[in-house]
């Protein structure tokens, strides 16, 4: 890389540089409406109290004047049942330098600090069209996740999130609340079941240390809403992130749903659903993403009658995922 180049943390000053490459990759992209939230929004965000992302910049330091933003990496907190992860929302340099190393630096830096954080892996999106990229990522060792295990990304949007918080409410004695410390060992066990369940158990990672460690880390890296009967006992859970676009602002990630098989059929789905969504209400979120794999097909069908739309089809979208050995490699290269 260019020695006139240098990475570092963005600054709230940096937002309006930074939207101006929002602005040029959703050129890129073909989505030149897509950016709808100004730099001031960014501030507030990125920068006020209880920051929404994280971001890195590029800076050509080749004039003096002026701190000249030339790329940018956004990415924020995500959980899996892996652990700790991170999301990558962004990774951008404008057309005028492309191809010194800058975009590689930019993701080094972006996966060192991923790292120090004990994330086990980082997740990203890339169009189907977009080939320098995913060839790009897979040389790196990305895995494509839609190719290899159907994943799928499905989109809540705004006026749908604001119809299922308006639904009427569960009249069972079902009690739907944030998780409290009792709760979380059930959590865990319930998790054990739902990976079982879908013949993935090899892939359950989370432990209740970790889960603990991701819902009371500052910020949190995630959070759980719970559902019990009266008498206390677990029914389900639903776990989530608060993400970030950089067309729309702050958004909701729903990673996992589950409800125990013997309570299945009864409306608790949609319980635990609309708690989160009348939490998104309250955030003003733009939209609630998800990511189904193949063979859920009882996930896919509820979500579908709860107006998910499957952005892979629609757009094209490809999930990816560069698990922790793959990162260490490339911080050290």
């Amino acid at each position: 890389m260019d020695a006139s180049i240098k990475i570092e943390r963005a600054v709230e000053t940096d937002c309006t540089g930074l939207r101006r490459m929002i602005q040029e990759l959703a050129d890129y992209e073909k989505m030149p409406d897509g950016p709808k939230i100004d730099s001031k929004t960014l501030e507030v965000d990125g920068f006020g109290d209880g920051p929404m992302y994280r971001c890195l910049v590029a800076i050509d330091q080749s004039d003096h004047r002026t701190r000249h933003l030339v790329g940018y990496a956004l990415y924020h907190l995500n959980f899996t049942w892996h652990g700790r992860t991170v999301y990558m929302e962004d990774l951008y340099v404008s057309s005028s330098h492309r191809g010194k190393g800058i975009g590689t630096a930019l993701w080094k830096n972006l996966l060192q600090d991923a790292m120090s954080a004990e994330a086990s892996s980082c997740i990203f999106a890339v169009l189907d069209w977009n080939a320098p990229s995913l060839a790009f990522y897979v040389s790196k060792g990305a895995e494509d996740l839609t190719a290899s295990k159907g994943y799928r990304t499905f989109r809540i949007q705004r006026d749908a999130i604001g119809r299922i918080a308006a639904l009427e409410p569960l009249k069972d004695g079902a009690v739907v609340k944030e998780v409290d410390s009792a709760s979380v060992a059930s959590v865990v066990e319930a998790y054990r079941e739902m990976a079982a369940e879908a013949g993935r158990a090899e892939e359950m990672k989370i432990t209740e240390q970790e889960l603990r460690a991701g819902l009371q880390s500052t910020p949190p890296w995630c959070y759980l809403l719970v559902m019990t009967s009266p008498s206390g006992k677990l029914l389900g859970f639903l776990l989530y992130c608060l993400a970030y676009s950089t067309w729309e602002g702050v958004q909701l990630y729903i990673k996992d749903v589950y409800v125990r098989p013997s309570h299945r059929r009864a409306g608790l789905g949609t319980t635990l659903l609309q708690a989160l969504m009348k939490r998104g209400v309250a955030l003003g979120a733009s939209r609630c993403d998800l990511v189904l794999s193949s063979g859920q097909d009882s996930a896919l069908e509820f979500f579908r009658s709860h107006e998910a739309v499957d952005l892979s089809a629609a757009d094209g979208w490809i999930h990816m995922m560069l698990q922790r050995p793959h990162m260490e490699a490339i911080v050290a290269s």
